[in-house]
């Protein structure tokens, strides 16, 4: 017999996915925007302004300094049509198609492959008006230190509020001020059940199993508050919460596992800077730590062997960035490499983006270029590179201990004298063959021929005896050789440079070097008696120490604000990786500075700022809002509800492997499978490369991402992501429901409700508290018995109940935290 699938699915999907909200824009994030900046913006300064700018020349009536004068194009047609590369003319002209720009050159093939991606992505384009002029007058830094995110951080006396039984923190006080202030009131508290599924995808990124919510509904009618407060401190405590908090961090230090590009190459290692990211979260690492390993752990001392071992593990951070290997201009590559070392640093740990100073002073923000080249010097100075034909990463051996060491010497003590030996042969064996292959002079003497045979003769019988030897030798060899201890493990790292300071390239240009700058911080922050830099070092430990210093006005803020964002779906700052003026205003900045001042007097500990905020009132609200509050706060800025949200795309896969009994909770280690050169034609989901653990384990490609990683809005791993996009499309439906690797799960989730209940009604139950996490609705149980009530054999009953999990597994409530 046959369920059609328009019985279940068609119900349940097509209310879910077609009666949503489109996207706002609080909820795109602005990688676009950072990628013109970082890539557009300075080549059409450079290579196109001279003739197609309001400021110089307006050749063909083409002018690329303002997104109107692209749009509209010159006297043929559009220069950019977002989308649509092919009918884009800036595109045709640098390939040399119809045009030929510049004349003077056609641009490398990677800057015509940034513009082709640009275009595709709909040629994201900040610059307002009909004209932008590279002559635009920039921000000084005097002028810059009035904007809030270079004020010091203050200690703001919580506010007075009306209702003083409300609140439970300060956070809530802050929280309440705002909302009485637009004459509203706050949501009620959410239901347990409701909450518990909260905090679990929050702080640990699993679904929670009915048994955890029965025993949490009864520690509620105890003690609501103490129920709470345990479960909360058993999930920091869980080993799964380094897991979850780790990725929010990779998102935002564009962690991946390839170099991306056309020919494009494995990171084998990356592996073991995201267990580290892992551990550190575990852990509770204080976050200035964190930061200055990440930026400089080669150059820290440590108490032990782990600690010396994380220290150089994590500045992987600066090397698993997107590389053009095989760009043959050496100079060039480098400054990218400076670059996007610079950008990545200023955004995740700063909130600036510091990379738009290459070519000009910063257009909005206080940061002229000189301030730019003073920390690209820093990073000059660190060799990140070993540079070939192809050039490579560098890598470095991680500490072992002295046992493992004494291991290594004794098995060298051993092979190396074979070696010796061995090779010391090989040279007599190539002379031997050169005499015996030596042919006879015509002209010789009849004795000159006897003593040349001769000669012969005894090499041949002296290389027969080599031969016996080296054959000996070699079975020796590899008899040590079985014995060997195992490769020191290595890490992607950089290493101590040549210690110089950087020149000013004109107009971005590496090859037009200006005036040198000293090595240097940004001038603005305003932080008194800043460390010198070592004359004989990079700078980094100085630069790493100066941004994890308590009275960086920005450090502190802007990672508080990441933590505001994971959990609250926007940040108080909403721009979370631009605090600049180009970024949004912070809706509550005395809460703000609160919660940055409170975090640095815990001793920068993640997970008591984390436990804080989930412990307020103001987390723990329903999302159910008031007619009121959609009126006079529609983006929900004053928090009076909490957001409902839309799981990411590893929570997706984690629910539906966990829900069917599948997931793999192995942690940590290496899961791409051993000898990939290639990440194109990976199969992610092949049991036997463990498609079964956590997302966090899926290798994350930069060119080919595992396809529900795709259509659910992952990070775009070539760039920093604080904030991912939140998309609803057709496409994430059509993928619930026709994907073969969700009907396959859904099958085994079919057959876990099978065997867990008993009777159709408490598998209904169980089913739905499973998925959902709550009991099911009275037209939801109607529907599931009309349903089930066809199925007569067991085969029948396992095809129907895989087509109400499929069904779930699509739902509006399983795909939504509220």
């Amino acid at each position: 017999m046959k369920h059609p699938l328009s019985r279940v699915l068609i119900t349940a999907v097509g209310t879910v996915f077609f009666g949503l909200r489109p996207p706002t824009p609080a909820d795109a994030a602005d990688p676009g925007i950072d990628f013109f900046e970082q890539r557009i913006r300075p080549v059409l300064v450079e290579h196109c302004y001279e003739c197609h700018s309001a400021a110089k020349k307006k050749q063909g009536g083409l002018l690329l300094d303002s997104r109107a004068g692209m749009r509209k194009g010159g006297d043929t047609a559009p220069a950019v049509v977002p989308a649509k590369p092919d009918e884009s003319l800036v595109l045709s002209a640098l390939r040399y198609d119809d045009f030929e720009m510049p004349p003077k050159g056609k641009l490398p093939a990677n800057v015509i492959r940034d513009f082709e991606r640009w275009i595709r992505t709909g040629a994201p384009d900040p610059r307002e008006g009909e004209v932008a002029t590279v002559e635009a007058n920039s921000p000084s830094v005097e002028e810059g230190r009035s904007f809030w995110a270079f004020q010091p951080v203050r200690s703001p006396t919580a506010p007075v509020v009306k209702d003083t039984l409300w609140p439970r923190s300060d956070i809530d006080r802050f929280i309440l001020a705002r909302i009485e202030e637009h004459g509203l009131s706050p949501a009620a508290d959410t239901s347990p059940e409701l909450l518990f599924r909260r905090l679990m995808f929050d702080l640990i990124g699993l679904p929670p199993t009915p048994d955890e919510v029965d025993r949490f509904l009864a520690n509620v009618k105890e003690d609501r508050q103490k129920a709470i407060e345990t479960a909360v401190d058993r999930l920091l405590d869980s080993p799964h919460f380094g897991e979850r908090w780790a990725r929010h961090w990779l998102d935002v230090v564009r962690f991946a596992e390839s170099s991306g590009a056309g020919r494009t190459r494995i990171f084998e290692h990356a592996w073991r800077y995201r267990d580290y990211v892992v551990a550190s979260f575990n852990k509770d690492k204080p976050f200035d730590r964190f930061t200055v390993e990440q930026l400089a752990g080669d150059l820290l001392s440590a108490d032990s062997l782990e600690e010396s071992k994380a220290n150089l593990t994590a500045t992987s951070f600066l090397a698993i960035a997107p590389t053009n290997y095989e760009l043959q201009d050496k100079l060039l590559l480098d400054m990218d490499v400076i670059d996007e070392q610079l950008t990545t640093t200023g955004k995740a740990f700063l909130g600036l983006t510091i990379g738009c100073a290459r070519c000009h002073d910063h257009k909005f923000d206080p940061i002229p270029t000189r301030d730019y080249y003073a920390l690209a010097g820093i990073f000059r100075s660190t060799k990140s590179l070993n540079h070939a034909n192809v050039s490579n990463p560098i890598l470095r051996e991680l500490p072992i201990s002295e046992s493992q060491q004494k291991l290594f010497d004794d098995y060298a003590e051993k092979l190396v004298p074979v070696q010796r030996e061995i090779r010391s042969l090989q040279a007599k064996l190539k002379k031997l063959t050169l005499l015996l292959a030596k042919k006879p002079d015509p002209n010789a003497s009849p004795e000159a021929r006897i003593k040349v045979e001769d000669a012969k003769a005894a090499a041949a019988s002296e290389k027969a005896s080599i031969d016996e030897q080296l054959k000996l030798l070699r079975q020796r060899q590899r008899d040590i050789e079985k014995d060997a201890p195992p490769d020191v493990p290595v890490v992607m790292s950089v290493e101590e440079g040549k210690t110089e300071d950087c020149h000013v390239a004109i107009r971005g240009n590496v090859h037009n070097p200006g005036t040198k700058v000293p090595r240097g911080f940004l001038s603005v922050v305003p932080i008194e008696s800043v460390a010198k830099i070592d004359e004989g070092g990079s700078g980094r430990l100085e630069l790493a120490r100066w941004i994890a210093r308590p009275d960086n006005t920005l450090t502190a803020r802007v990672f508080v604000n990441r933590v505001w964002h994971w959990l609250f779906n926007a940040g108080l700052v909403r721009s979370v990786d631009n605090f600049g003026r180009m970024g949004e205003l912070p809706s509550h900045p005395e809460l703000l500075d609160h919660l940055a001042t409170s975090f640095v007097e815990e001793g920068w500990s993640v997970k008591k700022l984390i436990r804080q905020i989930v412990l307020s009132r103001t987390y723990q609200l329903s999302s159910e809002t008031s007619p009121e509050a959609r009126k006079l706060d529609p983006e929900n800025r004053l928090l009076s509800h909490a957001p409902r949200k839309r799981l990411d795309a590893e929570s997706i896969r984690d629910s539906i492997l966990a829900i069917s009994g599948q997931l793999d909770l192995t942690t940590g280690g290496p899961t791409i499978k051993p000898g990939s050169k290639s990440e194109f034609g990976y199969t992610f989901n092949d049991p036997s490369l463990d498609g079964r653990r956590r997302s966090l384990y899926v290798p994350v490609f930069r060119n080919t991402l595992l396809d529900l990683f795709e259509v659910f809005d992952f990070a775009d791993p070539n760039l920093v992501v604080g904030r991912r996009s939140s998309s609803t499309l057709p496409t994430q439906a059509l993928y619930l429901m026709n994907s073969p690797w969700v009907t396959g799960q859904s099958r085994h989730a079919a057959s876990r409700v099978l065997e867990l209940a008993s009777s159709q009604q408490a598998r209904i139950e169980y089913a739905h508290r499973l998925f959902l996490g709550r009991h099911p609705r009275p037209a939801e149980r109607q529907l599931a018995e009309s349903f089930l009530s066809e199925a007569k054999s067991d085969e029948e009953r396992l095809a129907a109940w895989s087509q109400i999990c499929q069904a779930l597994y699509s739902s509006l409530d399983f795909r939504y935290v509220r």
